[in-house]
């Protein structure tokens, strides 16, 4: 560290482009594949509310599907989010977010399960939980990848910068 002090934050982990594009790729992958998993949640939802009974089996199946890969792509997140989160103003902040967040959904899981675990639980409380459960991760995530992209973008500035200063491990003023 120059002059002996201390990273800003001690997550920002400096770390080549080509690391930072493989976690972004992951979450980009992740995020596609539970939103192809919403839609079909949603679909299954939306024909139980309109009085097709007969598809309230498959909707608590892939109710349970769904949240328990939104389970594990949280814990990747908080793996892997919070040194590229960190790299970026407010970074700190944006970090608890996440995790608070995940807090909250974590929480909102376990209800969701238990309900469509339940053989006495009526279908159509359950398919309007599945919605409501789909918008509120689809807004979670939309602002998730607005920070991520912007982390990114942060670190191709940081290391664009310290290669103009000859700084070569790429920290720049974040030291």
């Amino acid at each position: 560290m120059a002059h002996g002090r201390q990273p800003a934050d001690p997550l920002a982990v400096n770390h080549p482009l080509d690391h930072w594009a493989t976690v972004r790729n992951r979450f980009v992958a992740d995020h596609r594949e539970l939103r192809s998993k919403m839609g079909t949640l949603r679909a299954l939802a939306l024909n139980v509310i309109r009085g097709d009974d007969e598809l309230a089996p498959a909707l608590r199946l892939k109710g349970e599907e769904f949240d328990a890969r939104l389970l594990e792509h949280m814990k990747w997140e908080e793996e892997h989010l919070p040194g590229l989160l960190s790299r970026t103003e407010n970074g700190l902040e944006r970090i608890i977010d996440l995790r608070e967040e995940h807090a909250r959904q974590r929480e909102r899981l376990a209800f969701s399960l238990e309900q469509l675990r339940d053989p006495e639980a009526a279908s159509l409380p359950i398919a309007r939980d599945c919605l409501a459960l789909v918008r509120w991760v689809e807004t979670d995530m939309a602002a998730e990848e607005r920070d991520v992209v912007a982390a990114l973008g942060q670190i191709v500035r940081d290391q664009d910068m310290a290669a103009a200063s000859g700084d070569p491990g790429g920290q720049g003023s974040r030291d």
